[in-house]
């Protein structure tokens, strides 16, 4: 007779518990990167914008200058 009951194995019971919390782990990271990719995006957005709005400044001044 099996101690096991009916309809049930040992088959995989050990890495579904390891296995999700790999994932959960997998997924918090991702989910980090993700802002930090983010963030940085919007640091760089910013920076652009900025050098736009300078470059513009120095034209006008530039023309400014040569009347």
């Amino acid at each position: 007779m099996s101690i096991l009951g009916a309809g049930q194995s040992t088959l995989g019971t050990g890495s579904t518990t390891g296995g999700t919390k790999f994932e959960s782990y997998l997924v918090g990271a991702l989910k980090k990167q993700y802002r930090d990719t983010k963030q940085e995006l919007e640091e760089k957005k910013e920076i652009i914008e900025k050098l736009k709005r300078e470059l513009k400044l120095t034209k006008t001044n530039e023309m400014e200058n040569e009347l």
